[in-house]
C-alpha cells in the first residue's frame, strides 16, 4: 500500500509540473461540431407536373452547368416531353429513329422562332439557350410531337413529380420569388429561405 501511495503522489506531482494547473479530464468537453455550410435544402409540394423555380431577390450570379441537356426524338415523340435548362446551358436535340424529323423551338412569350432545323435519322443539333423563358418544341413533319422547355436564370428550377414533390439543395439563404406554373395557371410567392431545411407548399 505504501508503494502504491507513492506512485499516485508521483503522478500528481508530475502532472502539475508539466501543465501548471491540474486538469480534471472528466470535465473536459469536446468542442461543438462546426456549423454546416450556409446553405439550405428546400422541399415542397406543388401540382403534379408543374414547373417550379426560385429566383433570388438579391444580387447573385450562377455559373452555367457544365453538362448539356438532352432531348430525344423517338417513336415520333419528344423525350422528355418537359424539361428544365439553365441560361448558358447547351441542349442537344437528337433523332433516334430512321425517319426524318425537324426541331422547331418557339419562345412562348412572343411566339418567335428561335431555330428550326432538320434532324435526319440518327442526327443531332445542339443549341445554347441564352435567354430565360418558356419554349415550345415542335416537329413540323409530325405535328403531334410537342414538348416544353423551361430555361431559368438560376439552377433552382425543376418539375414536380407525379406526387407533386420537388426539392432544391444548396440554396443560399435569403429572399426569393417562388414561381410555379402548370398550363395557364401560374403562382408567384415571395419567400425568405433560412435554416438548414425549408418547406413550402404551392397551392
Amino acid at each position: 500500500m505504501r508503494v502504491w501511495g507513492l506512485m499516485v503522489l508521483a503522478v500528481v506531482i508530475s502532472g502539475c509540473a508539466a501543465g501548471g494547473e491540474r486538469t480534471d479530464t472528466a470535465r473536459v468537453k469536446s468542442p461543438p461540431p462546426a456549423a454546416a455550410a450556409g446553405v439550405t435544402q428546400v422541399a415542397g409540394t406543388a401540382p403534379a407536373g408543374a414547373f417550379v423555380r426560385l429566383e433570388p431577390l438579391f444580387a447573385h450570379e450562377f455559373p452555367p452547368p457544365l453538362a448539356e441537356g438532352f432531348m430525344d426524338q423517338s417513336g415520333q415523340m419528344f423525350t422528355p416531353g418537359a424539361m428544365v435548362a439553365q441560361t448558358g446551358q447547351a441542349v442537344r436535340f437528337r433523332s433516334s429513329e430512321d425517319i426524318l424529323h425537324n426541331v422547331r423551338v418557339i419562345r412562348a412569350e412572343d411566339k418567335a422562332t428561335v431555330f428550326n432545323v432538320a434532324t435526319p435519322p440518327w442526327g443531332s443539333y445542339t443549341h445554347t439557350f441564352d435567354e430565360a423563358g418558356t419554349y415550345d418544341v415542335t416537329c413540323d413533319i409530325h405535328t403531334a410531337m410537342r414538348a416544353t422547355i423551361l430555361v431559368a436564370a438560376t439552377p433552382y428550377a425543376t418539375i414536380a413529380d407525379e406526387h407533386g414533390q420537388f426539392s432544391f439543395v444548396d440554396v443560399p439563404p435569403g429572399a426569393y420569388k417562388l414561381i410555379a406554373f402548370s398550363g395557364e395557371n401560374e403562382v408567384e410567392r415571395s419567400i425568405h429561405i433560412k435554416g438548414s431545411r425549408f418547406e413550402v407548399t404551392v397551392p
